[in-house]
């Protein structure tokens, strides 16, 4: 199969789906050693797929499915509060360690909904990554023509440069509610 950004969110999307499935709907666990899908009854971290960590290589996240915020930041469809937390219970029950938002996701809700859910777990069990390049201020009414579902009240700025950064870091930090982030990335430069 070629790897295309399609085919890379088609399967996100399966992995993702696969995690949040009711029990009753997953299948019996494949003999297959790269398969994500959950088995069905209670699933513990250690049975989804880790990735080796190897000296002086690239970091890599412990677990190879993780769960994106795009939709816990309202993007393709709007979600309550409690909806987008029932998500997050059922991929932490699915084993689902690493989790990957964005101020940019909702406008901030992705963040807060992450930190609300996280805030209870014990911080050294999941791995949290956010993005840095887009600065978020109050404002009446979010911007039009954003692709969010009923986002928060923010307008936002691209800000690259090292202040910037640092902003968006601490204000990210806020909104989470936590007291580290593990990975930052660069978002949509």
């Amino acid at each position: 199969m070629i790897a295309t950004r399609r085919t890379l969110l088609a399967l996100s999307a399966l992995g993702g789906a696969a995690a949040l499935m009711p029990r009753s709907w997953q299948a019996q666990g494949s003999q297959n050693p790269g398969d994500v899908t959950p088995t069905m009854g209670r699933v513990t971290r250690n049975a989804l797929p880790l990735n080796v960590a190897q000296t002086g290589q690239r970091f890599r996240p412990p677990t190879r499915l993780g769960l994106g915020g795009v939709p816990i930041g309202n993007g393709f469809a709007a979600c309550s509060d409690e909806e987008a937390q029932a998500a997050l219970a059922a991929a932490w029950e699915a084993g689902v360690r690493y989790f990957d938002t964005s101020p940019w996701y909702g406008l901030g809700l992705s963040e807060r909904r992450f930190g609300h859910f996280l805030h209870t777990r014990p911080r050294d069990e999941f791995v949290l990554s956010t993005k840095v390049g887009r600065l978020l201020t109050a404002a009446p009414q979010p911007p039009a023509g954003t692709m969010w579902h009923d986002p928060s009240p923010f307008a936002y700025r691209y800000d690259y440069s090292a202040d910037g950064v640092r902003r968006s870091v601490e204000d990210s930090l806020q909104r989470l509610g936590l007291s580290r982030i593990d990975i930052v990335y660069i978002h949509d430069v």
